[in-house]
């Protein structure tokens, strides 16, 4: 049975579930949109995939200086956007094309100790939050380019009235 998901209210469990709030290493800004439509699914399932996302962000930043992660809401036509954006190291193009791939390997992405090496959990992470999102009939992107930081964009349909 899917309910009516406040995506606000998920965005904020989110930040506390990735323990972003009183960081003071990492500047959070929240811009959520005052009047979304609902969105049909479990907020639990997706609380969970958006701290898989901000986590994935937050670790990208152990070693930038003036870190930070904006989180924002909006609607877009009939889907309810949010995005996660970092200024973070990036990630190389072969990494892009492997983000959701839990099975990837280390050894096999990278050929040298790169900035944008991530720990075997995250790409389960990762792949978990793409599978949440798309069970609730929603995409997951991501654009990033190395020295740019990393965009993570999901989009869910909104429950219209």
């Amino acid at each position: 049975m899917t309910l009516p998901v406040d995506i606000n209210a998920v965005v904020r469990d989110a930040i506390r579930l990735a323990q972003l709030e009183g960081q003071s290493r990492i500047a959070l800004r929240a811009s959520l949109f005052g009047a979304l439509p609902p969105v049909a699914g479990s907020a639990g399932q997706l609380a969970e995939a958006l701290c898989n996302l901000l986590v994935s962000a937050r670790e990208s930043l152990d070693a930038v200086d003036g870190a930070a992660i904006e989180i924002e809401t909006e609607p877009d036509g009939d889907l309810v956007a949010v995005r996660i954006l970092d200024n973070g190291p990036g990630m190389s193009e072969q990494r892009l094309e492997q983000i959701f791939d839990p099975f990837r390997s280390e050894a096999e992405d990278f050929d040298d100790a790169s900035a944008d090496r991530k720990l075997p959990e995250e790409a389960v992470r990762l792949s978990r939050a793409c599978e949440i999102i798309r069970q609730h009939g929603g995409t997951l992107t991501v654009r990033s380019r190395p020295g740019e930081g990393t965009c993570f964009i999901a989009l869910l349909p909104a429950q219209l009235r």
